[in-house]
């Protein structure tokens, strides 16, 4: 059987100028790009395209991809099956659940870009899964957000004990207040 080439794709195929639009062209398959490979695609581009599949990466290892935009539409199942690729774990950490963290504690989450804006009960595990990999600073901004319930009920963490205009003692003050303690 023969092989199916796009003409209308590859003839202008040899002029650099061209190649950022042939790169996103939507007939443009990973065979085209197998069949001419010699030609110089502009794989910086190529995860714009509407096909693209991280399958192209693999078979381009060498080439110039776009890591940062590559690691910011990557999924997990794609981080598993090419763990050994140029990954900007930074940008991947910044959009990723601490959910999706904790099914996967083996891979090289960045935990000084990590967020989380008010820290509750529900965050508990994760912090104590990742305890010794969140860095000390990042405790002083934690305890600044955690409410004084959650403070008090898990004050075996490493919650930053001198942090300046921390909420939980505002919350405990006015806790004691509610009670009738002063």
């Amino acid at each position: 059987m023969q092989k199916y080439v796009n003409t209308r794709l590859c003839r202008n195929i040899s002029t650099t100028k061209n190649m950022i639009e042939l790169s996103c062209h939507p007939d443009l398959t990973l065979d085209v790009l197998l069949e001419y490979k010699s030609s110089p695609w502009s794989f910086s581009t190529l995860h714009k395209h509407p096909d693209f599949t991280f399958e192209w990466v693999e078979k381009f290892p060498e080439k110039l991809w776009d890591w940062n935009a590559l690691s910011s539409i990557v999924d997990i199942e794609s981080l598993k099956k090419y763990p050994d690729m140029y990954w900007n774990w930074r940008i991947i950490t910044d959009k990723t659940h601490y959910s999706v963290m904790m099914e996967n504690p083996d891979m090289p989450w960045d935990f000084s870009i990590f967020y989380i804006p008010v820290i509750r009960e529900e965050h508990i595990p994760f912090l104590r899964m990742f305890s010794d990999r969140i860095p000390q600073w990042k405790w002083n901004r934690f305890t600044k957000c955690t409410d004084w319930t959650t403070f008090k009920n898990n004050m075996d963490l490493f919650w930053f004990w001198f942090a300046s205009s921390v909420n939980i003692t505002k919350n405990r003050i006015h806790a004691r207040n509610e009670n009738g303690i002063s």
